[in-house]
């Protein structure tokens, strides 16, 4: 009767989980909804009007822009070789490994599974300005919620020399991989996204004044969203509406087979 407890306790709470998951998208749906888009010049204005109206306070806001990216200086993406403002980068070993394991009737059977372990990640970004038809204002995105673009994701079989090159870094693999008489090597998944140069953004998150200056940056306040999108702002909706729905279905499933599993113990001890 324990195990019915224990089982309706764990899945209790991987529905809290989800039901969390759900509670989030919802609250950066609200937000997406319920803050228009400005424009450069508008946030300017509003910047001069709270100026005149208490020079001391530093002017912050939540907003929602949308334009193009301007950066005389971009970064390179080291696998696709592309300007961007960000890139993500991940090399990961892809390996089958021998286990030995117990069968029903206690006898040791080796087996053999797929595993991975990740060799190397670099992830990078930039301060860029965000354009518009109006103006342009400065973009801080440390922190971001960053909706990118996958531009590499191949699987590197044989790497010449066993050296594998990744932009101006290259990995001596013998040097890398261990138990080589347990293992066989697969490949190599070398994987890069980015925020390029020729997509418009949606950002939303807080804009402050530094002096005379305007910038967008993590709001101050925890939990408050900090989202650039190469995604419009139509297709983010529609994504936390998907997400949102779905994360309350599973966790329905999971408060459901709780609640299961408690009556089937009362049950059982009545």
């Amino acid at each position: 009767m324990t195990a019915y407890y224990v089982a309706s306790g764990i899945t209790g709470t991987i529905g809290i989980i989800f039901w969390f998951i759900r509670n989030s998208s919802i609250k950066k749906l609200q937000n997406m909804i319920d803050t228009p888009t400005s424009t450069v010049k508008q946030l300017e204005d509003r910047l001069h009007h709270s100026k005149g109206q208490n020079a001391n306070e530093e002017y912050r806001e939540q907003v929602e822009v949308k334009g193009k990216i301007v950066c005389e200086k971009p970064l390179i993406g080291e696998l696709s070789k592309r300007e961007c403002v960000y890139y993500d980068t991940k090399v990961t070993h892809e390996y089958e490994e021998t286990y030995k394991e117990r069968d029903s009737n206690g006898n040791s059977v080796t087996r053999r599974r797929r595993s991975s372990d990740v060799m190397t990640k670099d992830t990078r970004h930039i301060p860029f300005y965000l354009e518009d038809e109006t103006g342009k204002i400065l973009i801080e995105g440390e922190g971001a919620d960053m909706d990118t673009v996958q531009v590499v994701n191949k699987l590197e079989r044989h790497p010449r020399n066993n050296n594998l090159a990744m932009g101006n870094m290259v990995l001596d693999l013998a040097r890398v991989i261990t138990n080589q008489s347990r293992n066989r090597t697969i490949g190599y998944r070398l994987k890069e996204s980015i925020v390029p140069l020729d997509k418009k953004l949606y950002i939303l998150g807080e804009v402050s004044s530094n002096d005379k200056t305007l910038s967008i940056r993590k709001p101050v306040a925890s939990g408050s969203p900090f989202i650039i999108s190469t995604k419009s702002e139509e297709q983010l909706i529609r994504s936390q509406q998907s997400t949102a729905k779905w994360m309350a279905i599973i966790a329905y499933v999971f408060f459901i087979a709780s609640a299961t599993l408690i009556l089937i113990a009362l049950k059982n001890y009545s």
